[in-house]
């Protein structure tokens, strides 16, 4: 899974936040895991469904895939 480089949001700990080349990133799908709380590892398609995100490029491609990562965030972030 991938993450986005973006300033952590209050609302999440500290634990979910990565130090990379001295950018900030957050793990989506760790997030989404701890959300659900099932104890299983989703996929991104899986979150992107959840959250009702539009896919109007095909899933698994590289500009599909950053949409639907960032869609996932700004909808827990809310």
């Amino acid at each position: 899974h991938m993450c986005v480089t973006w300033i952590r949001h209050q609302s999440f700990g500290q634990k979910h936040v990565i130090q990379l080349a001295g950018k900030e990133q957050f793990d989506v799908m760790l997030k989404f895991n701890e959300v659900l709380k099932d104890g299983r590892k989703h996929k991104l398609t899986y979150c992107a469904d959840w959250y009702r995100f539009n896919w109007q490029e095909d899933q698994h491609t590289s500009l599909g895939d950053v949409k639907a990562t960032l869609y996932c965030f700004n909808e827990m972030v809310k």
